[in-house]
């Protein structure tokens, strides 16, 4: 008889829809690697796990497939989404598209009080990486990409990066948990330069610095493009 994967998520607590709730459960837990990419979403699982009824779970469900984080296939069920190496590599070229113009962006429109925030999120993430706190540092990584989106002000963009964002965090996470003693040091200090155009207001250098950024995640995820083979790295923090 085959056996579900056993998953690691907490009983759901909330005041609000158990949907909205059950989504961000499951959410976090692929995109911090607890759901490994393939497996499968076992409604009747998730609910127990959850403490809640199959009906919010399957809303949850439908939900993270819309947004890129599962796929549907009919009558086998829902499953943490896989990506190829192709897949990887046209979203980082959608990455260096994107998040160079927000960070330039950003850098011309930022307040004294969102220059002080993401130095704070750097703080963070620097605390994190001395506690060896892997978790943390994920989102603390993604949480300063997004910081820079919403300074930047364009929603379009930043929509368009949160979508984005959905599917490298399936991509990288593997990596991240294996190398991300070597990687989170140089992410700090890219960041931190990042930040540092930001809070100068020099959006020429804030996109630079964001587009060398995320040609060094993409290398070290899967490799530079011109390599034969398409042979991968070793793991990055985005």
């Amino acid at each position: 008889m085959a056996t579900h994967p056993v998953l690691s998520l907490e009983p759901i607590r909330t005041h609000g829809k158990f949907a909205d709730a059950a989504y961000e459960t499951i959410r976090t837990g692929i995109r911090m690697g607890r759901i490994p990419p393939g497996t499968r979403l076992h409604e009747a699982d998730l609910a127990d796990q959850l403490g809640t009824s199959t009906t919010p779970v399957r809303e949850a469900l439908g939900r993270l497939v819309a947004d890129g984080l599962a796929t549907s296939s009919g009558r086998t069920g829902v499953y943490v989404a896989r990506l190829s190496h192709d897949e990887i590599a046209d979203l980082y070229e959608a990455r260096e598209i994107i998040e160079p113009p927000l960070a330039r962006l950003a850098a011309e429109r930022a307040s004294d009080a969102d220059i002080r925030a993401l130095q704070e999120s750097l703080k963070a993430f620097e605390t994190a990486l001395q506690a060896d706190d892997v978790d943390s540092l994920m989102e603390l990584d993604s949480q300063f990409h997004e910081m820079l989106a919403s300074i930047a002000g364009n929603r379009a963009l930043a929509e368009a990066r949160e979508r984005l964002d959905n599917y490298i965090a399936i991509a990288r996470v593997a990596s991240v948990l294996k190398a991300h003693r070597r990687t989170s040091p140089l992410a700090l200090k890219e960041h931190t330069q990042i930040c540092g155009a930001v809070a100068a207001h020099d959006g020429r250098k804030a996109e630079r610095r964001m587009a060398e950024h995320i040609r060094r995640r993409r290398d070290g995820l899967i490799g530079k493009p011109d390599r034969a083979g398409g042979q991968g790295g070793d793991g990055a923090h985005g």
